[in-house]
């Protein structure tokens, strides 16, 4: 799921995408990432995304256009369309789970 708050409220966002099991963890959180970006639509017009992320590789991924994984990368890119289609900036800060 994902939290989006903008002028005092608090909107959520939770679905279920199915997946392979065997799919990348790193790309399974990418999509979802994405899948946020998309289901918050006319919401983040003109303002900056603070996306708080617990996977160093999709950190890097994000802050440096891509990474080795190609899966990964057309997900950024995807990412990055969003963010340009509806005039916003991704920032992203680390969250790790010790």
């Amino acid at each position: 799921g994902a939290v989006l708050f903008r002028d005092g409220q608090k909107l959520v966002s939770r679905d279920y995408w199915p997946s392979d099991p065997s799919t990348d963890v790193i790309l399974l959180e990418s999509r979802a990432l994405l899948n946020a970006l998309v289901s918050f639509k006319g919401h983040l017009s003109n303002s900056r995304v603070d996306a708080h992320i617990d996977n160093k590789v999709l950190k890097s991924a994000l802050d440096n256009n891509g990474c080795r994984n190609s899966a990964i990368n057309e997900v950024v890119k995807e990412i990055y369309r969003c963010s340009e289609d509806q005039i916003f900036s991704i920032q992203t800060f680390c969250a790790f789970v010790a």
